[in-house]
This record gives C-alpha cells, sequence and structure tokens, in this order.
C-alpha cells in the first residue's frame, strides 16, 4: 500500500531506498525533522522504487538511495531512474566510501552522495550531513558529503561517459521495452517481477529475452543475457571493493 502519492505541492516529497529497516528509520526521522520535507514512500531494493515510480501518479523530488541492495543496487536503480524519470534527484546514501562506488553513483545520476557512518569519529553527525544534503539537492546543488574527501572526476565528466556509452546502444537497434528488459535484468528479477513493472505478462518477457537472445546468440539465456549487457556497457552494477559497515 503506497502511502500519500499526491505530497503537497509546496513540500519537497522524498522516498527512502534501503534494504535495512533501522537505515530507513533513521532516513525518516531525518526527513521528518526538516521543514518543507516530506517522507512519502520506503523500499527495501531498487526495482520496487522503479515500479513504484512507473505507478505513481506524482513523482517524488528526491530520493535517498542506498547502493547495495539484495536483487537491483542503487547504482543499476539509478541508471534506470536517470534514464527514464530524468525529473527525480538522487542522493546515494550508503554505507560504503569507495571512490569507485562514489563514482558509479554519479555517472549515473545522483546529485549527492553520504557516507552513512562517523568517520574516526570526527565531523558532523551523520544525521546533520544528511539534512544539509537534502536541502543544498532541493536547492538544485550538488552534494557531495564533505567528510569522504572525494578527489575523483566531477559528476559532468562521469555523466558525460555514461552518455557516450550509451550511445552505443543504438548500433543493437534495441526497441523501448528490449532496453527496458535489459535494463531490469540487471537485477537479477524474474518474469513475474519485471512484468509487474513493465504490464507485461512473464510469458510475454520470455519470450522476448529468447527473440533477444536469438538475434544476439547469447547462450544461457536471461543470465546470458546479463553478462552481454555488461560487457557493451548497456547496463552498470556497483563495484564493491570493500565490505561496509552495517
Amino acid at each position: 500500500m503506497h502511502a500519500n502519492l499526491t505530497p503537497s505541492r509546496h513540500m519537497i516529497s522524498v522516498v527512502v531506498v534501503d534494504d535495512k529497516e533501522k537505515h530507513r528509520k533513521t532516513n525518516i526521522d531525518v526527513i521528518s525533522s526538516l521543514k518543507g520535507f516530506e517522507h512519502i514512500e520506503s523500499f527495501d531494493d531498487g526495482y520496487k522504487l522503479i515500479d513504484f515510480c512507473y505507478k505513481c501518479k506524482d513523482l517524488p523530488d528526491i530520493i535517498l538511495m542506498d547502493v547495495e541492495m539484495k536483487k537491483m543496487d542503487g547504482v543499476t536503480a539509478s541508471d534506470y531512474v536517470n534514464e527514464y524519470f530524468p525529473g527525480i534527484k538522487i542522493i546515494a546514501v550508503s554505507s560504503h566510501g569507495e571512490e569507485a562506488v562514489i563514482q558509479d553513483m554519479l555517472a549515473c545520476g545522483c546529485v549527492g552522495y553520504v557516507f552513512r557512518h562517523s568517520l574516526f569519529g570526527k565531523g558532523k553527525s551523520f544525521e546533520v550531513i544528511l539534512k544539509t544534503a537534502l536541502v543544498q539537492v532541493a536547492a538544485n546543488k550538488i552534494y557531495i558529503d564533505e567528510r569522504i574527501n572525494y578527489q575523483g572526476p566531477g559528476r559532468d565528466e562521469l555523466m558525460l561517459k555514461r552518455r557516450e556509452e550509451k550511445k552505443l546502444i543504438e548500433r543493437f537497434d534495441f526497441s523501448r521495452i528490449e532496453k527496458e528488459i535489459i535494463a531490469l535484468n540487471a537485477g537479477n528479477l524474474s518474469y513475474r517481477e519485471m512484468g509487474a513493472i513493465l504490464s507485461q505478462s512473464p510469458r510475454t518477457l520470455e519470450n522476448k529475452v529468447n527473440e533477444l537472445t536469438k538475434r544476439l546468440d547469447i547462450p544461457d539465456g536471461k543470465e546470458g543475457l546479463k553478462m552481454f549487457s555488461l560487457r557493451n556497457l548497456l547496463i552498470k552494477l556497483a563495484r564493491f571493493t570493500q565490505t561496509p559497515k552495517d
């Protein structure tokens, strides 16, 4: 059941996506403490967010996006949202602070990145940083957690590179539905789960995947299509190099 799909016009609406209940609660508490912001929904996986975006009447203004989730990670989900729902601002909120993960999230359209934990007990608290990020992003600014000291390429440069990668997709002449299937398939979804999002029957999607793999001469069905998509940069998955804090 979705809560309050039509937020007040003067409020900044925020959706929380995180696979841990305690993290969702913390994010919601921060949102609720900010004047002019309202939490409208929460999800524990990226693909559930995408389903929500397709079906809700009023899209959220901001998404707080975890990176590591069970089926569809935050990189894949952000890449999808940026492609099909580009008006939504995404702030990554993660226990991962690796440069590769930050770059992937920025490349896929995130306008903010917040590290979930205190760094060596120094600096501002997570809650203060998240409040700052929400306010800055709502004001159309980019915010990267000052505690991380990120020194990598800027968001514009990373997004330009991702756009160039996506241009390569055109050589395959995929239809829109085929592109959506390829993007969702990155999240290890069943045909039933993909069908619920795209309003297609599982059998229809299975047939389309079979047609795709035959046309592209790919073995191993959905898994083969996923590997092909990764090699050809059609999809992005998070590049985790460390075990995050809880």
